[in-house]
């Protein structure tokens, strides 16, 4: 009888947590992101993310700080019907100082479970299940935005998308001097961090330099035009070895004199 108690006062496990909205699309600095809430307070968000100059896909995982592991590590998620998936992840502080973003790293592979799946559970046991539905339309609006950043960067996303990148030849930091300081920057004591993004010929010399990032404006012809005179690329090869045309990320501190 004591034991048929203690069963019946056993918790019992959380409810699975319905959306709140639909899958928001937003375009941030150098990626994409879509979003959707859940909860009656938003108090979870689950979404995917593109860094486009890492050109990866991240699921992302808003949740409170309890119900979610810490630091850096690997995670189970617990999809809908059984499945299992152990993704890498990294855990970040938030502005909501009771909840914490997760950010996992899917393969391939499993994105494709991700966008079937109807329901998942990431981090504790006493972690939320939430019920997953249209996931696959929400990854395609993230590759369309995708896209469409690409295209506003001048950029051929197909090419950018299939081939690898480009590596630079060298020291990163080695075109960048106090000799190259752009003008108008150095006059205004400016600093700071911009993100290039170099158009490599298969010769490696750099076609075309576009600012996808920058701390200030005055920092982006100068940069621009030290990476296309002085930078030098390695163009990815392809299955016969030959050299191709490709896409580099070149992200560039300058620190004023």
């Amino acid at each position: 009888m004591i034991w048929i108690l203690a069963l019946l006062a056993a918790p019992s496990a959380p409810a699975e947590l319905a959306p709140a909205g639909p899958w928001a699309v937003s375009t941030e600095e150098v990626g994409c992101r879509v979003i959707r809430p859940y909860g009656p307070d938003n108090a979870v968000e689950v979404g995917f993310e593109t860094i486009v100059t890492s050109r990866r896909r991240t699921l992302l995982l808003a949740a409170p700080k309890r119900s979610l592991p810490d630091a850096i590590g690997e995670t189970r998620v617990s999809l809908g019907g059984g499945e299992d998936l152990r993704l890498n992840y990294g855990a970040f502080a938030m502005r909501d100082s009771g909840r914490r973003l997760l950010k996992l790293f899917p393969d391939e592979g499993a994105l494709r479970q991700l966008s079937d799946a109807t329901s998942m559970k990431v981090g504790k046991a006493d972690a939320p299940t939430l019920k997953m539905t249209g996931t696959a339309a929400a990854l395609q609006a993230l590759d369309t935005c995708t896209t469409e950043l690409l295209q506003s960067w001048g950029a051929d996303p197909q090419l950018y998308l299939q081939n690898r990148m480009a590596g630079i030849i060298g020291s990163t930091a080695a075109p960048f001097t106090r000799e190259t300081y752009p003008a108008e920057a150095r006059t205004a004591g400016v600093s700071g961090r911009v993100v290039l993004l170099l158009h490599t010929k298969v010769d490696g010399s750099v076609a075309r330099c576009t600012v996808v990032a920058s701390a200030d404006e005055r920092l982006n012809a100068g940069s621009c035009a030290v990476a296309v005179s002085r930078v030098r690329m390695k163009p990815p090869l392809d299955a016969q070895g030959k050299p191709m045309e490709s896409y580099g990320v070149l992200p560039v501190n300058w620190s004023n004199p």
